[in-house]
């Protein structure tokens, strides 16, 4: 049950985090541009994930600090695998010819 309740609390993460981009493309961007924008969203992404891990900690009923270290990312392989291709293809982006 508590990998369950860790899951649904990921894809919460991700819901939140996807309207925080949004919001960022349609707001930020335009008024100071695509860099600083992209700052800026990385300290408040941060301070998102922090509030909902926050807010939904006790839902998950760990009974132990243990468990809690038990629940698996489950991003994790994901986002090592897609960091090599993320570099590639920004690198592609923005390359000035």
């Amino acid at each position: 049950m508590i990998l369950f309740r860790a899951f649904a609390v990921w894809l919460v993460i991700i819901a939140v985090e996807t309207v925080h981009g949004i919001l960022r493309t349609l707001l930020l961007v335009p008024m100071m541009g695509d860099f600083p924008a992209r700052q800026i969203s990385v300290f408040t992404g941060s301070l998102l994930i922090f509030g909902v891990t926050l807010f939904l900690i006790k839902w998950i009923a760990a009974r132990t600090r243990l468990q809690l270290v038990g629940v698996p990312p489950p991003h994790g392989r994901t986002v090592t695998q897609s960091l090599p291709l993320g570099s590639g293809v920004s690198s592609t982006v923005n390359r000035k010819t």
